[in-house]
């Protein structure tokens, strides 16, 4: 055979369809898993959001996983799906309320915040923006602390979830420092921790007595003042 008159031979066509066939079911499965990602992370979402609602107003021992999944189209197979019990989703809560708290300090920049009563005024019309009677939340996470006080690994994560409210409330300080409004007598984070606690006690006193949280403003510029 002369070398020069040599064509390759054309692909049989069996192995040319096989392998387009292959293509397109790698394509359907890429869009097959995309579309399950999407179902599962809606799934989670709904469960998180039921959550947030029947916990929030019922309490944590007092709320089972089918009082979550009633009049939903959920189901407790879903819950275990995404969840190993509800303590993990209780604290999964937690965190996707943070979420919701975006970053909050920055209001302390704005031009309008020149006293510390207009930054706290500012701030709780924030929240009660963003989550609506959050302050509720102090009696289900009371609630959750007896249930798992016996297993240190749980109550980390509620040391973790106050940790972070901790940092926030620094950084919103060291913001004010900025300005000029704030003590700078103690660190940034002592003043934070001393707001914390200050607007916790108000807000357990708002929700275990139905009592107005009136002075809550006064009480947190008392402590910050300089």
């Amino acid at each position: 055979m002369n070398a020069c008159n040599y064509e390759p031979a054309a692909p049989r066509r069996g192995a040319s369809d096989a392998a387009a066939s292959l293509a397109r079911m790698a394509v359907v499965d890429s869009d097959a898993r995309s579309k399950f990602a999407v179902r599962r992370e809606a799934t989670r979402r709904e469960l998180l959001r039921l959550g947030i609602e029947r916990i929030r107003v019922h309490g944590f021992s007092a709320t089972t996983v089918e009082d979550i999944v009633s009049g939903s189209d959920l189901t407790r197979g879903a819950f275990y799906f995404h969840f190993a019990n509800k303590e993990e989703f209780f604290l999964e809560l937690q965190r996707e309320r943070a979420r919701y708290r975006g970053e909050w300090w920055l209001i302390a920049r704005d031009p309008e915040v020149t006293s510390l009563e207009a930054a706290f005024t500012r701030i709780f019309a924030y929240f009660e923006e963003v989550e609506p009677d959050g302050g509720a939340w102090v009696l289900p996470l009371a609630d959750y602390e007896l249930a798992i006080r016996s297993s240190p690994e749980r109550h980390a994560g509620v040391a973790a979830f106050y940790r972070g409210w901790i940092d926030e409330l620094t950084t919103f300080v060291q913001e004010l420092a900025q300005k000029g409004l704030v003590r700078t007598d103690l660190p940034a984070d002592a003043v934070a921790t001393e707001l914390f606690a200050a607007a916790e006690g108000f807000i357990l006193h708002r929700y275990l007595y139905e009592a107005p949280p009136t002075g809550l403003i006064d009480a947190l510029t008392r402590i910050a003042a300089p």
